[in-house]
This record gives structure tokens, C-alpha cells and sequence, in this order.
């Protein structure tokens, strides 16, 4: 499902999922997207003051949907603009398909969620052209990195890691919270490795933590008590 467009220009933004018109992990967020602006030289109001424009927005728009999405934009003139709509939470495991566009890990915007946003937008779309929900890059090193819209928790000889910072993955808000609470640990993992994985996650504010049921055509495992508790831990963790 993707109604909310990205708007069109050069920028930063967040995706901040909504529950009965609260935003989760909101704080988290706002750090993320104002040492983004920081670095481009983007000036921003300071975080408490954000939260207050976003808890405004939500209440003056009357959002009360069970689960909603909220897109929040910074552009590079400073402009803030925010546009919130209804989000369907997945229903079933998802599959995940190898073989995406290969990410850049030594772009100057690595690590950040900015805009033009096209190339991820493009790679989601083949990977549903083809049959699958998201894809997996790899970088130029062709370690494992991320999809191209979420991080990974991967399963490989029974351990659970994501792929390293280093390797030009987002620092995103789920990962970030469940390496935080010991439940992931960082590791490199080349694209040979994808054979050895055992299971997979992937990890975003609006997914949470959806299970893999397949890689390309091989079947994963899935455990139903690991994804019921990381959906506790992850509500657990998201209010600010």
C-alpha cells in the first residue's frame, strides 16, 4: 500500500507511524531528521519544538484512525510540511527477493532518509513487478546492507544480527531500539551469506518487525512467540 506520495524536491523526511493519533518512537524521529538537517547546513526548530507542531497537527486534524502514517518534510529553504492518512498493517509474512540495486555506502546522504526518495521507490516497484515485497541491497563491498524500504534482523547460525552501520544501512528507529534493548547485535554479512540465512525480519516505524516467509523462491523460518514478542518490546519502546 502506498497512496502517500513523496513530494517532489530536496529534502529530508520521516515516517512516523501513528496509533489512535499517537506518534511512536516521535522523539527518535525528530533526532534523526534534525542531525540530517544539521549536516546539510538546514536549519530546524529544536526538537521539543517540533513535537509540539507535530502533537498540533494531529490534534487540529482530528487524527484518530487506529494505525495512520505521518509524513513529516524538511526541504533544504526550511520548509516543514506534514501530511498524515490511514496505514493497513501488513497481514502476512512478506517476500523478499535478492538482487536489488546496489547501494552506495560512500554517498554523502547515506544513512539518512532525504529526498529525491525516487531510487528506493523504483527498486520497491520491480521487486513487486517480480513478485515480492522489497529487496535486498548490497553495497559496493557487497556486504549486506538493507532493503529498499527497511532494515533486516537476519538470522545465520542461529544468532540474530543486522547488518553494520558501516555498511551504509539507515540507523533506523526500530533497528536502533531493539539493539538498544540487546535483542540484535551489529555484524558484517556479505551477499554470500544470503544461502545461510535461516530467517529474516524486516524492521521499519510503520512495519514494525514483519517476518520473512521467503528469499527469492527458498522458504524461511518463521516463529509466531518470536514475532508476538518483538511486536510487544517494539510497543513497549515506542512511547516517547
Amino acid at each position: 500500500m502506498r497512496n502517500l506520495e513523496f513530494p517532489y524536491g530536496e529534502g529530508f523526511f520521516e515516517t512516523i507511524k501513528t496509533i489512535s493519533g499517537h506518534p511512536q518512537f516521535l522523539r527518535s524521529h525528530l533526532l534523526r531528521l534534525t542531525n540530517s538537517a544539521a549536516n546539510s547546513a538546514i536549519s530546524t526548530p529544536s526538537i521539543d519544538e517540533l513535537q509540539v507542531e507535530v502533537r498540533n497537527y494531529l490534534a487540529g486534524n482530528l487524527v484518530s484512525s487506529s494505525a495512520g502514517r505521518l509524513r513529516l518534510t524538511l526541504f533544504c529553504d526550511g520548509e516543514i510540511r506534514m501530511v498524515h492518512e490511514k496505514y493497513q498493517e501488513w497481514l502476512v509474512p512478506a517476500r523478499l527477493m535478492s538482487g536489488g540495486s546496489q547501494l552506495d555506502e560512500t554517498n554523502s546522504l547515506v544513512g539518512t532518509k532525504s529526498l529525491p526518495y525516487s531510487a528506493n521507490i523504483s527498486l520497491l516497484d520491480s521487486a513487486h513487478a517480480a513478485g515480492f515485497d522489497d529487496a535486498i541491497r548490497l553495497n559496493s563491498q557487497g556486504e549486506i546492507c538493507e532493503t529498499a524500504v527497511a532494515n533486516l534482523a537476519l538470522k545465520i547460525n542461529g544468532k540474530w544480527t543486522t547488518p553494520r552501520l558501516e555498511s551504509g544501512a539507515l540507523p533506523g528507529i526500530i533497528r536502533g531500539a531493539l539493539v538498544a534493548n540487546s535483542q540484535l547485535l551489529e555484524a558484517q554479512h556479505m551477499g554470500s551469506d544470503l544461502e545461510s540465512i535461516e530467517a529474516i525480519y524486516l524492521l521499519s516505524s510503520l512495519k514494525g518487525a514483519q517476518p520473512v516467509a521467503y528469499l527469492d523462491e527458498r522458504p524461511l523460518e518463521i516463529s509466531e512467540d518470536l514475532t508476538e514478542k518483538l511486536r510487544e518490546t517494539i510497543l513497549a519502546l515506542s512511547i516517547d
